[in-house]
């Protein structure tokens, strides 16, 4: 019997094996830095976040950011524990530059994903909190809800896979033999933003 049983586990960890290597191939795919740039190309590229613009201010900590993702729960009592009652999710991005060996990226958009799990938030700004909870209509209090939120920085050294495209910028006058020079550009649905 238990090893019957034991057999049958084995047989289906053994199925979920390719699918375990597809995503682990897809990913490293995705998280690959590459040595040539094709436009109109899906890339991921590494480098350092540098601000262009206005910074954004994350909604549950006020910190200056380029793009954050914060989520709100409520919870509700069922016998000895708490189950989520709701949960809102907000994610918001502004353009911003991604200093990379190809040089300067601009990344735009105004929305992205940001896989990278949330850590909760230490110390908690309850007004915060509340002013978030409004807009996205959770009912309840700041007190006995739940909230995380990710910020992504200037400064902070992140990967973003999106679609790259070049872009001629204005050279100044000189013309001729030379190749004006590109500027590139992430852009397009989804942007994928991962902390390195």
């Amino acid at each position: 019997m238990v090893f019957a049983v034991a057999t049958l586990g084995l047989i289906g960890f053994v199925k979920t094996i390719p699918a375990m290597v597809r995503r682990a191939r897809d990913r490293s795919q995705r998280l690959g830095t590459p040595d040539r740039i094709e436009d109109h190309g899906l890339v991921t590229l590494r480098g350092t976040v540098k601000q262009l613009g206005t910074p954004l201010t994350a909604p549950l900590t006020g910190r200056g950011c380029v793009a954050y993702r914060a989520t709100g729960r409520t919870f509700t009592k069922v016998g000895h524990r708490k189950e989520v009652d709701a949960e809102e999710t907000e994610t918001a991005m502004t353009p911003f530059v991604l200093v990379t060996k190809h040089g300067e990226v601009t990344v735009d958009g105004t929305t992205c994903e940001l896989p990278t799990r949330s850590e909760p938030i230490i110390p908690r700004k309850l007004e915060l909190e509340q002013k978030f909870m409004k807009r996205v209509m959770l009912i309840g209090s700041a007190d006995t809800a739940g909230f995380d939120e990710i910020v992504v920085k200037p400064g902070m050294k992140i990967a973003v896979y999106g679609v790259v495209r070049e872009e001629v910028t204005s050279s100044g006058g000189e013309t001729g033999f030379r190749e004006a020079p590109k500027q590139l550009r992430i852009s397009g649905e989804p942007i994928v933003i991962d902390l390195d």
